[in-house]
């Protein structure tokens, strides 16, 4: 193993490993780093190699893998044998030999290893003193409960007041250790949700209600109010007190004597989320409902630099009156918003105050749209940069069978509502909107002809018009890119829905006039043979 002959100083003066690789996997040329990152087999194959740092791990199978499945990517972190992220990313460019082919893979490793093991280093010191802190926490609860109970002796109305005070103190710190041991459990993806339908007019109260001690005492406005149009709200409710408590304690801090502090509460647009989930067929897919709730102050306010790094969990800011602390509190409630299929943005000014939203689904039906639709155009995009051909399918479907047993018969086996993880390996996917909409995404090399239907979903399917078909009970769209959409350009997943849902609508209207018309048929049939 040796690095190029005719510039080894400009290769090994880069500091990251470089690897040259052939489509077979074999290594060609290693740069200095990469000789001192890696150990080599003696095949010099990719599969060989061994990383030398051992808090670098990572499964070199899944650098096959994304070979395979992109020309081109960026900043993809490699993960371990357990699945957690192993400090490295990595950078994939092909070198196109002279038939437009890709030859050769370069793949350029960028280690975070002392930055990383500094920062694994904070998450578990922090997870472990949360952890020891919530013991003495718990006893502490319980005795107070105890004494609210009046069970050792009678309370005057003003013991009874402080040691109300005490245990919403001590729910508060809990909380906040809790989203201290969330942060480590995000980092592990082993993060469990438990939403479910709330009232959000007597989530907002109660949230409300542990704070007016605190503001009366401070004297700061407190004005709250849940709008028309909002009744439930899906999400998990002890995360979500734990993110407006977090947004409160920052604003009651950071808010002068006499200042204002709002919560308004009520519905918010898809557009807020993102201005392309805008352009979707909402019409077909069931028109979302988000709830937004905004918290604003007339406090103190951030400078730009501060915003800049707001979600940075440790980085420390100098601001006039914010002293230099860390946003953990901002990182830890952008990541339990990010959890529930939300947002969290900040607008800030300094002497003027701080405005953050929250946005989070209504309902599970839009939870469900919102994720899946963010997954299957997170991958499109990502291989429409990488020069791959994207071949997208909109599916309607009459009867009641489940989506998943209809996956399940196809002659190329999709992965179904994929993990980020699991779109590895298989070029084939498969996401479920509801009972009766799914989207299908082939992912291929090269121009090649576009795929026939049949050839994936095993079902004879009749073309109806340009790009939709029909079978017994279901209705296709089908669209492909580059080279349906964007004359010069490889389109958007909005493109490529878009063309497929209008295409699988027309096609589904057939069906179902078709379908109608058979019916009609028969029935008139059984009353002339009822007649004879």
């Amino acid at each position: 193993m040796k690095t190029l002959s005719l510039y080894p100083v400009v290769l090994d003066a880069i500091k990251d490993p470089l690897i040259l690789v052939d489509r077979n996997g074999v290594v060609i040329i290693a740069n200095a780093a990469a000789l001192s990152f890696f150990s080599f087999g003696d095949s010099h194959s990719l599969g060989s190699i061994a990383c030398s740092d051992t808090e670098c791990v990572f499964e070199t199978r899944e650098i096959g893998a994304l070979m395979k499945q992109y020309d081109s990517i960026r900043d993809y972190t490699l993960k371990n044998r357990d699945g957690r992220e192993s400090g490295v990313t990595l950078d994939i460019d092909s070198v196109y030999a002279e038939d437009g082919v890709p030859s050769f893979k370069l793949l350029h490793f960028r280690t975070r290893s002392a930055e990383r093991r500094h920062e694994m280093w904070r998450d578990d010191l922090i997870s472990m003193v949360a952890h020891e802190i919530k013991n003495p926490l718990s006893a502490m609860k319980n005795s107070v409960e105890i004494l609210l109970s009046q069970m050792p002796g009678e309370l005057t109305d003003g013991q009874r007041r402080f040691l109300n005070t005490s245990e919403r103190s001590i729910d508060r710190l809990t909380h906040l250790l809790d989203g201290f041991l969330d942060v480590s459990r995000i980092s592990a993806g082993a993060f469990e949700l438990n939403r479910n339908d709330v009232d959000v007019r007597q989530f907002v109260s109660d949230v409300i209600e542990s704070f007016t001690t605190l503001f009366n005492v401070k004297r700061v406005n407190l004005d709250w109010r849940v709008e028309n149009g909002v009744s439930k709200g899906y999400l998990d409710p002890e995360k979500l007190e734990q993110v407006i408590i977090n947004l409160l304690s920052n604003s009651l801090k950071f808010t002068p004597e006499n200042g204002d502090i709002s919560v308004v509460a009520g519905p918010a647009g898809v557009e807020k989320v993102s201005e392309d989930l805008r352009l979707l067929p909402w019409d077909t897919l069931g028109e979302p409902r988000l709830l937004e709730i905004v918290v604003e102050d007339t406090g103190l306010g951030m400078s730009n630099e501060t915003l800049d790094h707001l979600f940075n969990r440790y980085y420390r800011t100098s601001d006039a009156g914010h002293g230099r602390g860390a946003h953990l509190g901002l990182s830890i409630s952008k990541a339990l918003v990010e959890a529930q299929d939300g947002r969290l943005d900040i607008v800030s000014q300094l002497g003027i105050g701080t405005k953050v939203t929250v946005l989070i689904p209504q309902d599970r039906h839009t939870a469900c749209v919102l994720s899946r639709m963010r997954q299957a155009s997170d991958l499109v995009s990502s291989s429409l940069g990488a020069r791959r051909r994207v071949s997208f399918f909109a599916l309607g479907k009459l009867d009641g069978e489940n989506w998943e047993d209809i996956c399940s018969s196809w002659r190329r086996t999709p992965t179904v509502n994929p993990s980020r993880e699991s779109t590895m390996g298989n070029p084939f996917h498969v996401w479920t909107i509801d009972k009766e909409i799914a989207f299908a995404l082939l992912l291929e090399q090269g121009e090649g002809e576009e795929p026939d239907p049949a050839d994936l979903f095993g079902q004879q399917f009749e073309k109806c018009d340009d790009g939709s078909y029909v079978s017994d009970g279901c209705a296709l769209g089908a669209c492909s890119s580059p080279a349906e959409v964007a004359p010069g350009g490889n389109g958007s997943f909005v493109q490529l829905c878009n063309i497929a849902m209008y295409r699988m609508k027309a096609a589904r209207k057939g069906l179902v006039r078709s379908m109608a018309d058979r019916m009609a048929s028969e029935i008139e049939s059984i009353v002339v043979d009822l007649g004879s």
